[in-house]
């Protein structure tokens, strides 16, 4: 898979997108996930600046589709422990931002901002400017179709004990299917 990114125009992308350089990307130090769908291939990939850690790749390589998709996540530390993340399209398009607090059992996540919230105060805006603001719509927004693809991935992996107990000691797990369900709702 990694031969087939470098190869791709998600790559390209992402590379100019966020001014990434070749020996930014350490595929040696990169890991496969499960998607849970024999489709799709995922690949995280780590950016490094000098020594610092300073985002993942999110490689999603649809095999049915033949096509490879990036999203961007910036990482920021406070006394060395990671403390937010912000998720970005291939052409820099905000998604969301999460941060991150350490418990005993490891880190907990909560998602601070995001794109729907960052359209819906536009949206409130422009209905204040214009004279006929459009009609909403009963369209599931973003941040729902984020919630309810997380949920039912989350749920599934606890109704299976080897799944939940590898979770349990996998860092990163419930991250990756939040990422997961980010893109699936893109």
């Amino acid at each position: 898979m990694e031969q087939s990114y470098l190869s791709s125009k998600s790559f390209s992308k992402i590379k100019a997108s966020f001014e990434i350089s070749d020996s930014d990307v350490k595929f040696d130090k990169s890991f496969n996930i499960t998607s849970g769908s024999k489709d799709v291939d995922i690949l995280v990939i780590p950016i490094y600046r000098g020594n610092v850690h300073e985002a993942y790749l999110w490689v999603y390589n649809n095999k049915k589709e033949n096509r490879i998709t990036t999203l961007y996540e910036s990482l920021t530390y406070e006394s060395s422990i990671l403390s937010s993340a912000s998720l970005y399209s291939e052409s820099k398009l905000f998604i969301m931002d999460i941060d991150f607090e350490k418990e005993k059992t490891g880190l907990r996540y909560k998602i601070a901002d995001d794109l729907d919230k960052r359209v819906v105060s536009k949206k409130l805006a422009s209905k204040k400017l214009a004279k006929n603001p459009p009609v909403d719509t009963e369209e599931e927004t973003y941040v729902d179709c984020v919630t309810r693809v997380y949920q039912t991935a989350k749920q599934a992996c606890e109704a299976d004990a080897t799944c939940d107990t590898l979770c349990d000691f996998t860092p990163g797990c419930h991250a990756s299917m939040l990422a997961a369900a980010a893109y699936t709702c893109l």
